[in-house]
């Protein structure tokens, strides 16, 4: 009996390649939040420089453990817009605790507008 094989490569299509494109750059995204956040919640140099805003301890996990519990939500598919919503809410109590003490938190501002961005862009990828 003689065989065939089909040889045909199936490319992508474009509503999958931007499915794929924009997971990476979610996870990517979802990594630029949680590091600094870890760091801000395990590193005794930022313990110190955070005790010197003379904010209680306590809102410096209260800021960086929702923001790593959202970046890991952010950067799973099933779970992305509750991801969102917490990063969105976080990033936006972390850009009034800035303001309060004087600092202008334009990294946050992008932070916010990116995720901001990529849960409406999938809201309109989406099917």
């Amino acid at each position: 009996a003689e065989r065939s094989f089909d040889m045909r490569i199936e490319r992508p299509t474009p509503r999958r390649a931007s499915a794929a494109a924009f997971a990476i750059i979610s996870m990517l995204l979802a990594a630029w939040l949680f590091v600094p956040a870890a760091a801000l919640t395990f590193s005794r140099q930022s313990a110190a420089e955070f005790a010197a805003t003379g904010l209680p301890a306590w809102s410096r996990l209260a800021l960086a453990l929702p923001e790593m519990l959202g970046a890991v939500l952010f950067s799973v598919p099933r779970t992305f817009y509750v991801g969102a919503s917490v990063l969105v809410l976080d990033l936006a109590g972390a850009i009034v605790a800035h303001l309060s003490l004087g600092i202008q938190p334009i990294g946050l501002y992008l932070l916010l507008a990116a995720v901001s961005l990529l849960a409406v862009t999938r809201a309109f990828l989406s099917p």
